[in-house]
């Protein structure tokens, strides 16, 4: 009957019904002040405690929509423990939404078919966009090492266009430290043009379509990418003809604002769009493996006697990099020079 309320049975409740567990699919509007136990003084307590989004819900009756979330595929599911073998064979793009004060950058690995959102970073300090990048310089090798992958290949990153870097990057080339990957910009959308006429809503669907329960392709490291999943989880999609041109999302955070998930959607249009390339692996060697494991055990057990006796007098130790050469016939390889890479640092994999 008309302003009765309808009991939603228990089956309708259901995923299979449309009904996502713990998410409203309605938009409450109510107003507080209507309550007679209203206290002003916790609307001010509250704006001190609460997220935007907390406040929201509690104090203007406000409740995400299912239908409005602008990633309806994303779920807590996407967030999870990522192993260190995923990493190995991951090649990896680095995404940053530079600027004179809010600095973000979102790495991201991909083997060929999933895509790990592996860490992200944010600076709001008052420093310049050179030192910032050179923090993420420094950080990047640091991150990828320590998940587990390998730092040299970390093949692209992708900056944003406005405000321009290319003053930075021509600083970093004079100072002999020049960017250690290739570099790309995110793309100006041009009316009328007919491929990437919108690169971001292309990228929304391609991120949506990679979330699917059934075909999922993208993981969030709960260790370090928590933040950024939680404000893709609420960010709600913009209403209106016009909405694209404000980047079709409703993202709201005091302090982050929407700058990391600028980030990661460039980082992730990269792949979509074919720009990450994934170097075939070759495997080869120029000598017998077993003769170079004989070798390689061989000065194990020499410099492990060197280091007992060359306290004892008269006997002559010789360096490792001596006895290296003695035995392999080669010098001992060396990093390649460049950020957390100094030239005396040897090389972990030598024979």
């Amino acid at each position: 009957a008309k302003g009765r309320a309808r009991r939603i049975p228990a089956e309708e409740r259901t995923i299979a019904a449309g009904c996502p567990w713990n998410v409203s699919l309605l938009k409450y509007s109510l107003n507080p002040r209507m309550n007679p136990e209203y206290v002003a003084s916790e609307m001010d307590a509250a704006r001190q405690e609460l997220t935007e989004s907390e406040f929201a819900s509690e104090f203007e009756g406000l409740m995400s929509t299912a239908e409005g979330a602008m990633f309806p595929q994303l779920a807590e599911r996407h967030l999870t423990q990522i192993p260190r073998d995923t990493y190995e064979n991951c090649v990896w793009v680095l995404g940053v939404d530079q600027g004179p004060k809010n600095f973000a950058g979102v790495l991201l690995g991909f083997d060929g078919k999933k895509v790990i959102v592996a860490n992200e970073y944010f600076d709001n300090d008052p420093r310049t966009m050179k030192y910032k990048m050179g923090v993420m310089r420094d950080l990047v090798p640091n991150w990828i090492h320590t998940l587990g992958g390998d730092p040299y290949m970390w093949r692209l990153t992708i900056f944003d266009c406005d405000p321009p870097i290319l003053r930075e990057l021509d600083e970093f080339e004079d100072d002999a430290l020049e960017w250690p990957t290739d570099v790309t910009f995110r793309v100006k959308d041009m009316k009328g043009r007919y491929t990437q006429e919108n690169w971001r809503r292309e990228t929304y669907e391609f991120f949506n379509s990679m979330a699917q329960r059934t075909d999922t392709n993208i993981y969030f490291d709960i260790e370090n990418c928590d933040f950024l999943h939680d404000q893709l989880l609420r960010a709600q999609a913009r209403r209106g003809d016009e909405s694209m041109k404000q980047k079709g999302w409703i993202i709201k955070d005091a302090i982050r604002g929407d700058h990391v998930p600028d980030a990661f959607i460039m980082a992730l249009f990269t792949i979509m769009s074919g720009q990450l390339i994934i170097p075939d692996r070759v495997f080869k060697t120029d000598i017998d493996p077993w003769e170079d494991a004989k070798k390689a055990m061989e000065y194990r057990i020499r410099n492990d006697e060197n280091q007992e006796l060359k306290g004892f007098p008269g006997y002559k130790s010789s360096t490792p990099n001596e006895t290296f050469k003695e035995i392999f016939g080669r010098e001992r390889k060396q990093r390649q020079k460049g950020p957390q890479q100094p030239k005396e640092a040897w090389h972990y994999k030598d024979y």
